[in-house]
């Protein structure tokens, strides 16, 4: 039964501890990597098993408690954590091929959250009916990419969006006797975007500081480790930084970002063609893709109402691309990617370009990938976002062979192929 096979694994467990991990061949790290992950999917699913079956066996009753309270007592685990595999055990009863995919391991715990918070209202049953494209895209992509799908499912499910909340937006600073405060910002994904426009320039200037510091201390073997702030203290400084800014100005014009947003052609076409109240085909939502759809630079998508909003309030820039997604109706002679080519660029790409990387384009720069000072372009087709690690890598060695269809591979300095 599952207690004999408990009893089993657990004996396993105990051997795993005392391996030496040091002794695993290098080669061999990236599938010991993928078969522990699996695992550990595994047993949460059992866990979240369990905890369903507490959940429908009425035991809990038993002892006069709730469900989530009984397992919190014996497992001595934070309540929000149970709370979220019963959650998480409830919904998977009616998602049968999430279900199996999370035993199995192909997909893991963070999956299944996401695909919850989509199982409420008219939703749920439509997650019902489209389940098995979207766990097969999380089998299938990163964990980021697939919630850029769902997103895109959600708006292509539900075009016009959620109904509109008579006050969606606030915000909450509390102070406590520790000398510490936590606040709260509640908002709509545009003004989202807004406030990080604003913060960017800020914050990249802080960023930049910090940089120059660790250099000053460590010389060119600085790491991101040697730097005086993390990401979320630069952010906090450049808020403070914008308030002041704005108290020692407070009659001075309202600064308006700019927020790139990318629609593709027929998007563009069939959002004007419902606007002016013509027949249009719905878009299928089991053929969205991450790269789908109207979306901000960042990727975050928009619905059909957001982005006629912006297209009435902002301005228009047509970009012709390629079938591999690269502009190829802009260029320039100079030798660094600025205006607006910088801006399509970065809007297009989602992440750093090398290999594995998930750093988001708006924070990387832009790279010649054949270099410039052996007479490569400043075009469309010669660029790629590099985050400032991995600049230094290619610096180093790591080297990027595009190819016609628009895909790129890279190499390691040794010339053998990166995955």
């Amino acid at each position: 039964g599952v207690e004999g096979i408990l009893e089993q694994v657990e004996a396993l467990l105990a051997g795993v501890e005392h391996a030496e991990l040091v002794d695993v061949p290098v080669d061999r790290l990236a599938g010991l990597v993928e078969r522990v992950s699996a695992v550990s999917h595994r047993v949460d699913a059992l866990r979240v098993a369990v905890v369903g079956t507490v959940d429908s066996s009425g035991v809990a009753c038993l002892d006069g408690l709730r469900a989530t309270s009984w397992v919190t007592h014996r497992t001595r685990r934070r309540r929000g954590g149970v709370a979220a595999d019963l959650h998480h055990a409830r919904v998977l009863r009616h998602l049968p091929c999430a279900a199996t995919a999370f035993a199995a391991g192909r997909i893991g715990q963070a999956h299944v959250a996401a695909l919850a918070a989509l199982h409420r209202g008219r939703f749920a049953v439509l997650l019902r009916r489209d389940e098995w494209f979207l766990v097969a895209t999380a089998v299938a992509c990163p964990y980021a990419e697939f919630v850029a799908v769902l997103e895109r499912w959600r708006n292509a499910a539900d075009p016009d969006g959620p109904e509109p909340a008579a006050e969606q937006r606030s915000f909450r600073l509390r102070r406590s006797l520790t000398g510490r405060a936590d606040g709260e910002l509640r908002t709509d994904d545009l003004t989202a975007a807004e406030i990080l426009a604003l913060l960017a320039p800020v914050e990249r200037a802080l960023w930049e500081q910090d940089w120059a510091d660790a250099r000053l201390r460590h010389g060119t073997a600085a790491t991101d480790a040697d730097l005086a702030r993390s990401p979320d203290q630069r952010r906090h400084d450049a808020l403070l930084t914008l308030l002041r800014r704005g108290a020692a100005n407070p009659t001075g014009l309202e600064p308006r970002p700019v927020l790139n947003v990318i629609v593709p052609l027929t998007d563009l076409e069939r959002l004007l063609a419902t606007a002016a109240g013509l027949p249009v085909d719905p878009v299928d939502p089991t053929t969205v893709g991450p790269d789908t759809g109207p979306r901000l630079a960042d990727g975050t998508p928009l619905t059909d109402q957001q982005t006629l909003q912006l297209l009435i309030r902002g301005f228009v820039r047509r970009v012709v691309v390629d079938p591999a997604g690269r502009p190829v109706a802009i260029h320039s002679r100079q030798r660094c990617f600025t205006g607006p080519l910088r801006d399509i660029l970065l809007a297009l790409a989602r992440t750093c370009a090398f290999p594995g990387c998930d750093t988001p384009a708006h924070h990387c720069e832009l790279d010649h990938i054949h270099p410039w000072r052996h007479g490569g372009p400043t075009t469309a087709t010669n660029a790629q976002a590099l985050c400032d690690h991995h600049h230094k890598r290619k610096e180093q060695g790591f080297t990027p062979h595009p190819h016609p269809d628009g895909t790129t591979h890279w190499t390691r300095p040794d010339t053998t192929p990166l995955e």
